[in-house]
């Protein structure tokens, strides 16, 4: 696993270009901004995020080929979701938005960001400062299921088996935080990993295969078996995401090079990559054709 620091480096000036030709629609499922003005963090922030502004986002999306996104809102930033709706208001047809909420939000607001292009909420348990728990998204579940929103989670490896209850009777869709956070050590038989198997198998739970942060070293033949497996699972349900730009790692990433290497845990087959970077957010996130 990749130890989170205080200050973030920048995302680089360049980006690596797409070892492969990026399928029509692909979307970027997992990203982050700052807003462009005045921010604040949440006392209890894990790391300070570099200045990202809603137009690099987008700089970097047209670097590498996406047309959509997807704007997930970062801990360090609570409830204080400005900066995905900033982004949302500048391209409300191309992006959607996943913000942090507690059960004081208003029907009237959720109604309002759902317009704005907000299609789920997300809940960190995994000790991350500035984040929303399990009793907030057993409460919410019912209302953002009314409006067809997602629950996007991201636990703590020992936390899995005993949240695998609370995620399968969930009355909305379920989206999994990079490839459910585990060590990428973790056997086949590990109840953590099953857990998370089961809710992909069993319970139709969406995964982001995103999976740089839990190794030390992109190309990692487990971590790239654990993609492919759970592909196999369900290859309507994966989705890919950049996590641009990074936050909390002290070394600048590279979201080109992030991308080849997930392409090549699929050996560059297009269906695969089409399915997982394009057709497959699109009925999750609810583009429009």
């Amino acid at each position: 696993m990749r130890k989170i620091v205080r200050e973030c480096s920048p995302p680089p000036v360049q980006y690596t270009k797409p070892v492969f030709v990026m399928p029509p629609g692909a979307c970027d499922s997992h990203s982050h901004v700052t807003p462009t003005t005045t921010w604040n963090l949440v006392e209890d922030a894990s790391y300070e995020p570099c200045p990202t502004p809603p137009i690099e986002s987008r700089r970097m999306r047209s670097a590498l080929g996406f047309q959509r996104g997807v704007i997930v809102q970062a801990s360090a930033f609570g409830q204080d979701n400005s900066g995905i709706f900033e982004a949302l208001r500048d391209n409300p047809d191309s992006l959607r938005g996943v913000i942090v909420s507690d059960e004081g939000i208003s029907d009237n607001e959720l109604e309002q960001l759902h317009t704005l292009g907000v299609r789920g909420m997300r809940f960190i348990t995994s000790g991350l400062g500035g984040t929303v728990g399990t009793a907030s998204m057993v409460a919410l579940g019912p209302r953002i299921a009314q409006l067809g929103w997602h629950v996007e989670v991201l636990p703590a490896a020992a936390q899995w088996p005993a949240l695998l209850p609370v995620l399968r009777n969930m009355p909305c869709e379920v989206v999994v935080d990079h490839l459910g956070y585990l060590p990428v050590e973790l056997g086949d038989t590990d109840p953590s990993l099953r857990a998370l198997c089961e809710l992909v198998s069993d319970h139709g739970a969406y995964v982001k295969l995103i999976g740089y942060r839990l190794s030390e070293k992109l190309g990692s033949p487990a971590l790239a078996r654990r993609a492919q497996n759970l592909f196999r699972l369900a290859p309507d349900r994966m989705v890919w995401g950049t996590d641009w730009p990074h936050v909390g790692l002290a070394a600048s990433v590279d979201a080109g090079v992030l991308l080849n290497d997930f392409s090549s845990w699929f050996d560059n087959d297009m269906d695969v990559l089409e399915r997982i970077l394009a057709a497959n957010p699109a009925k999750l996130y609810r583009f429009q054709a």
